[in-house]
């Protein structure tokens, strides 16, 4: 409720009554005046483009070495898949069983499937300075 009361205050309103949609009053206003929504969408510009091509190649790679290296069900072992934070799970899971045996380049490979994750995520998150210096500094770390 933090940000509530700030902009209670910032608007110099006192009291604040909550209602639940279905209290009959509540559902008869919203009946009455529908909300307007509007979505906006921003593309990705030429340059950012070519750096989400760029990495999810690098995704598609990584994951075929790993197909290469271990033998798991690789069904779910794709780029698509590979977007999303469940996938980290997906993949320790599979190799939970067999963990102690999975070579150290393939650990390697899946934290770095892990971080280009990120870096996808990070690309539309971030401003373009802000993605570079993260990049840097994923770069220095490496070295």
């Amino acid at each position: 409720f933090c940000k509530v009361e700030r902009i209670m205050r910032h608007i110099f309103v006192r009291k604040l009554y909550l209602w639940p949609r279905f209290h009959s009053l509540v559902k008869e206003d919203l009946a009455n005046h529908q909300p307007e929504v509007i979505e906006l969408q921003v593309g990705l510009t030429d340059s950012m483009q070519l750096i989400q091509d760029s990495i999810l190649q690098v995704m598609a790679d990584v994951l075929l070495e790993i197909k290469k290296s271990c033998q798991i069900d690789t069904s779910e072992l794709t780029v698509q898949n590979g977007l999303f934070k469940s996938f980290d799970r997906i993949i320790k899971a599979q190799l939970a069983p067999v963990w102690q045996s999975v070579s150290s380049k393939t650990k390697q490979l899946i934290t770095e499937l892990s971080s280009l994750r990120k870096l996808v995520n990070y690309l539309c998150l971030y401003d373009c300075v802000t993605f570079a210096c993260l990049t840097d500094a994923m770069r220095a770390s490496e070295s």
